[in-house]
């Protein structure tokens, strides 16, 4: 149990660098707040963050259910890559389309777009960049201190 709550310490916060550094680096190019293109929205960024890391703790906890082992990510396949960038992709899609909606925010001119839609390129490839990187990541400064166990999986 210690082990699985210091692994999910460290992913909170490598996600919270990694989306952090991504949402920063878009925000002010990409998105803007009541027409405006800023870095300054601190609440709107600090959400977005927020819920990046929510996400990946959910997929997390999926995919865990889905291997019946919280340590899945040692042993990780092709089923689990699929899965992940499938399940990013469609996550990415609903907030996107959800707060465009909403008018939460918007594209700048620079932004650029899924051919045939009004969502942005860039925020679908977050999750589905992010997410998979923040588990490799988070597996590399574990090592060695996570045995691995047989998974039980459906095939």
């Amino acid at each position: 149990m210690k082990k699985l709550l210091l692994f999910l310490l460290v992913l909170i916060i490598i996600s919270t660098a990694l989306n952090g550094l991504w949402e920063y680096g878009q925000t002010g190019i990409f998105y803007t707040i009541n027409g405006e293109a800023s870095f300054e929205n601190y609440n709107l960024l600090t959400g977005r963050i927020f819920l990046d890391v929510i996400i990946t703790l959910i997929l997390f906890i999926f995919m865990s259910i889905i291997n019946f082992d919280w340590k899945w990510f040692l042993i990780w396949d092709k089923k689990d890559t699929f899965i992940i960038l499938l399940l990013a992709l469609l996550a990415s899609f609903y907030v996107e389309v959800n707060a465009l909606y909403l008018g939460r925010w918007g594209y700048s001119n620079s932004m650029p777009l899924l051919i045939g839609t009004e969502v942005g390129l860039l925020p679908l490839l977050q999750w589905m960049v992010i997410i998979p990187i923040s588990f490799l990541l988070t597996r590399l400064v574990m090592k060695g201190s996570i045995k691995n166990t047989k998974r039980y999986r459906f095939y």
